[in-house]
């Protein structure tokens, strides 16, 4: 059977669910900002017991979407979700693997430094 054809999902927002949702809420995402994931996991959760319907993993990156800003830590939840049925822990935060701009900083202090070195002795 096809499904219906629709722009998006209207609604209800609590509706009861047989598992729950896993939203990933990235804390630096322009597009779609943490807070926003916050409030839908509230709402999806509203009038349920506990995170019933739904459970928010925070990744604590930058970029939109969780794939910005590699972490095994949020990758590892989203294979377990998908694959095994598993649900992060309540409140579960997961680090990126790497500083946003680590080594393209990195490289730039490094040539500032040669050239203050050669350039003003």
């Amino acid at each position: 059977p096809r499904s219906p054809k629709t722009e998006h999902y209207k609604g209800p927002w609590n509706k009861k669910f047989n598992f729950p949702i896993m939203i990933v809420g990235n804390t630096f995402d322009p597009v779609t900002p943490l807070k926003s994931a916050k409030e839908l996991y509230q709402m999806m959760n509203e009038g349920h017991a506990g995170d019933s319907n739904a459970v928010l993993l925070h990744h604590n990156g930058h970029g939109h979407c969780s794939f910005g800003q590699q972490s095994e830590c949020t990758r590892k939840h989203q294979v377990d979700y998908m694959l095994r049925g598993l649900l992060p822990p309540k409140d579960a935060v997961c680090q990126p693997d790497n500083p946003l701009f680590g080594k393209i900083i990195e490289r730039l202090a490094i040539h500032q430094f040669e050239f203050k070195f050669k350039f003003f002795k």
